[in-house]
């Protein structure tokens, strides 16, 4: 199971780093208004060029965020300073670094939630979305296998929605963690159980679900991983 910590700027890291030495892994997330809040200083030309081109503030917010968080949170788990973190991207637009392989990364944002995976025994990936996002009847066709489309019709009304949403994390998370987005057809593969916090998925993988609050209105999210297992434990 990946552990998951709640952080802002100012910490609690001590949680975070207790998570990462017993497991070698963490998905630590928090409030993108509240990490975009300290500005881009220190931050690499690439990322201020990304964030620059950025059409909407809300867009240059969560990516902004969203590189502080990742490199904050590697500054303090790898014991080099954050400014110095290196993190680049494959061909198909995964985040790497390229001076540590061994250490594999995720990073996902949506709305006010930004959210980093890190792990030192294999691939991870994370993914989020809001809970209260509204779902179109025809994902359930675009993202299910035949027995998880036989699952979701079974759910009450009210259920469907929020069970969909953790399913396309939970997907999502997998196809990132492969390194290949959704280059992967998503109805290729399916989840058993996808409405509990450790669903069954494709295997030689553990995947985690949570449902996380953060914020003054404590909205609600979900946020998904999905680690290979088969690598070993730290």
């Amino acid at each position: 199971m990946v552990p998951y910590r709640s952080v802002a700027p100012e910490g609690p890291w001590a949680p975070v780093r207790s998570a990462w030495h017993e497991s070698g892994r963490v998905v630590v997330y928090g409030a993108a208004d509240a990490w975009a809040s300290t500005g881009p200083e220190g931050l690499p030309a690439a990322d201020l060029a990304r964030h620059a081109a950025l059409h909407t503030p809300a867009a240059r917010r969560t990516h902004l965020a969203s590189r502080l968080l990742a490199r904050r949170t590697l500054g303090v788990l790898l014991g080099v300073p954050w400014r110095e973190v290196r993190i680049t991207r494959t061909s198909l637009g995964a985040p790497v670094l390229p001076d540590l392989p061994g250490i594999r990364i995720g990073i996902s944002h949506t709305r006010q939630l930004v959210t980093v995976g890190v792990s030192r025994c294999g691939p991870l990936g994370v993914d989020a979305e809001r809970a209260c996002r509204a779902v179109r009847p025809e994902l359930a066709g675009r993202i299910c296998t035949p027995a998880e489309l036989a699952a979701v019709a079974a759910l009450e009304e009210h259920e469907r929605s929020e069970n969909l949403l953790r399913l396309w994390t939970l997907k999502e998370a997998y196809v990132k963690a492969l390194g290949t987005g959704l280059r992967v057809p998503v109805r290729g593969f399916g989840f058993a159980g996808f409405d509990g916090p450790h669903p069954d998925g494709p295997g030689g993988w553990s995947f985690t679900t949570r449902a996380v609050r953060i914020g003054p209105d404590r909205a609600p999210y979900l946020v998904s991983a999905a680690a290979a297992v088969s690598a070993g434990a730290p």
